[in-house]
């Protein structure tokens, strides 16, 4: 844990959060281009923020078809595009959780599913059109769509 601040971590951070509407007004814009241009369908499903809300996109998320996402991870990273299966495993399935979970027939089936399909790619401000437009063209091709 991080118990003290180095010096240079305050400025650093007061800096950030002095940028934070502009960075996340660039990842809106970078979500927002994805959601145009990836190839929706069975295989690739879009997560759709509730109705009100105002993601602020750290990463952009979809679900992918289980089939598939191992391939499109291994394509998109040969390709230079940092993507992750972002969960390992659900919650219902770590251990350690066990006795925190509530008891009785649940089995966190929703849970297991999102974690077998989520696919996140970046929307950092170094994300450029043609990582994008790239991101798109190889989980088109790997999808054969």
């Amino acid at each position: 844990p991080l118990a003290q601040y180095d010096e240079w971590m305050a400025p650093m951070g007061h800096r950030l959060l002095g940028r934070l509407d502009a960075t996340t007004a660039q990842r809106r814009a970078t979500a927002e281009r994805y959601e145009r241009l990836l190839p929706w369908g069975p295989k690739l499903q879009a997560i759709v923020p509730r109705q009100g809300a105002v993601p602020a996109y750290l990463r952009f998320p979809v679900l992918i078809h289980p089939e598939y996402r191992d391939p499109v991870l291994t394509a998109l990273r040969a390709n230079g595009i940092g993507a992750t299966a972002s969960y390992p495993t659900a919650i219902s399935d770590v251990p350690e959780l066990h006795s925190d979970l509530r008891a009785g027939d649940w089995k966190g089936i929703g849970g297991q599913e999102i974690a077998r399909r989520i696919l996140t790619l970046p929307t950092h401000g170094y994300v450029t059109d043609q990582d994008q437009d790239r991101s798109v063209n190889v989980i088109g091709n790997v999808l054969g769509v």
